[in-house]
């Protein structure tokens, strides 16, 4: 990977004359593929480990060298030991099958199928359900619950060593569930997410941090939603309060059937959004609308208590006081003298 952000080919080229550094030395066999990789043959001594010791010490050196001098990272894969010439190409077949892994274990890297023997297999690590456990915390978790996830998921990726394509459907499978997750919610997302998102990355690491950054945007998106549809629900129920507060029998359950809220809920939004509790905010509505008939029209106190909600006029007077801090005569024989008439 380029830090430079040099021409591959001038990168490549300068990566070889490295190697050949190392193979005239070393005396080693160095060429390049027709897939414009760069392959090195090791031959030294008469056992498999003296080849692999040697193996691992040139290109270790190689790799250290190039990051060190020429600013960028490659990952090297070792094959496995073969007998004879014509055992070569099964040789190098296993060394690609090395590089595959740079999937798991990140770029910048020695690697050898040797490494990975004896590794738990992906069934024994990776959680069956882990892409619905996701969906499910998308709905109702939080995010640091939700990046917690995400880090367990690729930490069991890791741990299972499963080839690259194995991976990649297990990860294709969280993402489907995840778009899902999207269209259930009826979410917008602002960027598109595709199946074939994942082929743009090289690592898992990398595609932890693309995942994470993405469920994290989906989950501005639920939230921002959420926020949404309760400020409508509110909004309905202020109007509910506003068109039924004379309505006696008014009350927070018969309120929360109206929006679909539980009482719970709605009373811990409806005070964040207006300031005061449900009864608080009947009250006050109760009030305003009495002093309006008590400063513009001749009705009697128990006439205008029963047009606000209470059949008890001594229970109107006392939270009118209350409120008001004066009594309806009090409160009517002011705005007679504030505002006389002609």
């Amino acid at each position: 990977q380029s830090e430079s952000g040099q021409d591959t080919e001038i990168l490549r080229y300068a990566a070889y004359n490295l190697f050949e550094e190392i193979a005239l030395r070393e005396d080693l066999l160095l060429f390049r593929t027709r897939e414009e990789r760069i392959a090195l043959v090791v031959s030294d001594g008469a056992e498999d480990t003296d080849v692999y010791e040697k193996a691992f010490r040139v290109a270790e050196e190689a790799r250290f060298y190039i990051h060190k001098y020429l600013k960028f990272t490659v990952t090297i894969g070792v094959g496995q030991a073969v007998q004879a010439a014509q055992q070569l190409p099964a040789s190098y077949t296993s060394a690609l099958s090395a590089l595959d892994y740079r999937f798991l274990l990140g770029k910048n890297r020695v690697i050898s199928l040797l490494d990975m023997e004896g590794r738990p297999s992906l069934a024994e690590t990776l959680r069956a359900d882990w892409d619905r456990q996701l969906a499910s915390a998308v709905k109702t978790g939080s995010l640091e619950e939700i990046r917690q996830l995400i880090r367990e998921f690729v930490c069991d990726l890791k741990q299972g060593m499963a080839p690259m394509d194995s991976c990649i459907f297990h990860i294709q499978k969280v993402i489907l569930s995840l778009m899902n997750t999207i269209q259930e919610l009826g979410l917008h997302e602002p960027r598109s997410i595709l199946l074939t998102d994942v082929y743009r990355f090289k690592t898992l690491d990398e595609i932890e941090a693309w995942l994470t950054e993405t469920v994290t945007s989906v989950m501005n998106a639920v939230a921002e939603n959420r926020h949404h549809l309760t400020h409508m629900q509110i909004r309905k129920a202020v109007d509910y309060i506003e068109t039924h507060y004379a309505d006696e029998d008014i009350s927070l359950q018969h309120l929360c059937r109206h929006v679909l809220m539980s009482t719970s809920y709605f009373s811990l939004v409806f005070k964040q959004h207006t300031g005061e509790t449900f009864v608080e905010y009947l009250t006050r509505t109760r009030m305003d609308k009495a002093k309006e008939l008590l400063a513009h029209t001749g009705l009697k106190f128990y006439e205008i208590a029963g047009q606000v909600g209470y059949n008890d006029p001594n229970y109107f007077s006392i939270l009118f006081k209350k409120h008001a801090g004066m009594t309806p005569r009090e409160f009517r024989d002011r705005q007679a003298k504030e505002n006389p008439q002609p």
